[in-house]
């Protein structure tokens, strides 16, 4: 929850969202941890990893370097960890998208709280703080 994830729910509202995974703060102890042996992935992550390197959804052989690079010590974005949690929120958005009233207001609130994530509103902030130019009358 950093940058502009917290950007986006500043702007539309933590309740119209749906965050997971390990909060900013935390990820450094996680990473550590991890390294140290101590942070085993979500037990549900590490069973999908079984389950394809045994072969259940194809040629195993071509995911092994990605899969090697998910183990605990070398998961570097903390796809295991955060696996749980991913999952819970995904299951929050099923429940609300079976909510239509709800889906819709989340949707709406959304869509107007974006205004200043549109490229055009980037592009000037850009050209204002980071390029230094004036924009040019067309």
């Amino acid at each position: 929850m950093a940058g502009s994830t917290a950007e986006i729910c500043d702007e539309v509202g933590d309740d119209n969202v749906f965050i997971f995974g390990t909060r900013a703060g935390a990820v450094a102890r996680v990473r550590e941890q991890q390294r140290m042996g101590g942070h085993a992935p979500d037990a549900r992550f590490a069973n999908a990893a079984a389950r394809i390197r045994a072969g259940d959804f194809g040629d195993a052989a071509g995911y092994e370097t990605l899969l090697a690079s998910l183990d605990s010590a070398r998961d570097h974005y903390l796809l295991g960890a955060d696996f749980g949690s991913y999952l819970e929120a995904q299951a929050r958005v099923d429940r609300c998208y079976r909510t239509q009233e709800e889906w819709t207001r989340m949707s709406i609130e959304c869509c107007a709280g974006m205004a200043r994530f549109s490229s055009d509103e980037t592009i000037r902030k850009y050209a204002r703080e980071i390029w230094a130019v004036d924009p040019i009358a067309l």
